[in-house]
């Protein structure tokens, strides 16, 4: 079994780790020359990867397309204004081309709604990315008045927001036409408030005007959409849809909305599971999921007074004891 990879970018988390999953399951994944990526701030050639896909598919049984590689050469690249709105809405045409190469071939693609920040590189960009995602934490950014320094940052972060949202909207289509079998909108780093919430209503909206709701899902996360499509292509080629079981440990778990996201863990947990094309089975077997959560306030490694451990496993272990005796 044969299945293409056009990843979000060269990133070990996008590169290696599907990789690692195609070899698990027996998968041979085709992926693009690394010359095509990108590194960091230099983009990915556009138009490289898109022949690449038109080339490729044909030798596959399935492909799985990051839209922020096609129509930005990266993720990071997604970020900044230098490609205009309809040159970026134009890259999805190679997937039309796509398919016209390979009729019958099932093209799973992934797209982020962006994150409340921007690249930083230095520490003067980490201040102002500090602020750019304080002031974004708002529904109304007309009346946001960023600092000096953050002016012309704030106005790039706009720029980008609303070209990236046109070309989201705008591969929607995709999904009703039969280019796409399915279509995963990844929320990068987020909060409960935002532009993004108004987005992601945008995105669900014109998926249902389209009448492919069950085939476009929004969850947070970027980085690991390659791996959620790629367990969904298998599940595809193999015709077989897993049920899961899902444990809190502790059952607030369930309820906490995690930092960088923007919903509760039950939400997050039970997208993840139907984008990678499982379904939730209550107390079926075979396949349990324990969620590890924090026991008080959640804490990150990154900051300098994070103690040396978060969360304490006791209850954790406890469940997958149970859960072993479940069989």
């Amino acid at each position: 079994m044969r299945v293409a990879l056009l990843p979000l970018d060269d990133r070990p988390a996008n590169l290696q780790f599907p990789q690692q999953l195609g070899a698990i399951a027996g998968v041979e994944l085709v992926l693009p020359p690394h010359s095509l990526l990108g590194w960091f701030t230099d983009p990915g050639d556009r138009e490289g990867c898109a022949q690449w896909l038109v080339d490729t598919a044909p030798q596959c049984d399935a492909v799985i397309v990051a839209l922020e590689m096609l129509c930005f050469g990266g993720l990071v690249a997604s970020r900044r204004s230098s490609v205009a709105t309809h040159d970026a809405i134009a890259q999805l045409d190679a997937l039309r081309t796509l398919r016209r190469a390979a009729p019958t071939t099932p093209v799973f693609a992934c797209a982020v709604i962006p994150r409340l920040g921007m690249t930083v590189t230095n520490s003067r960009a980490a201040d102002i990315a500090r602020e750019i995602r304080r002031l974004a934490q708002t529904d109304d950014l007309g009346h946001v008045a960023p600092s000096p320094a953050a002016q012309a940052p704030w106005m790039e972060f706009l720029r980008v927001r609303e070209r990236n949202h046109e070309r989201n909207l705008a591969a929607v289509p995709l999904v009703a036409e039969g280019v796409l079998q399915f279509l995963l909108f990844s929320q990068e780093d987020a909060a409960p408030t935002g532009p993004h919430r108004a987005e992601q209503r945008a995105v669900a909206a014109t998926a249902r005007n389209h009448g492919v709701s069950d085939r476009v899902v929004i969850a947070p996360g970027a980085d690991e959409a390659g791996l959620v499509l790629l367990s969904r292509a298998l599940a595809h080629l193999n015709g077989h849809r897993p049920d899961w079981h899902v444990v809190y440990r502790p059952a607030s778990a369930a309820v906490l909305t995690a930092r960088f996201e923007d919903r509760p863990m039950r939400e997050t947990v039970t997208q993840h599971i139907t984008a990678a094309s499982g379904g939730l089975a209550g107390n079926a077997l075979p396949l349990s999921l324990i969620v590890h959560g924090p026991t008080g306030e959640q804490t990150d490694w990154a900051d300098a007074d994070a103690p040396p451990l978060a969360s304490q496993p006791a209850d954790t272990v406890a469940a997958l004891r149970e859960e072993l005796g479940r069989g």
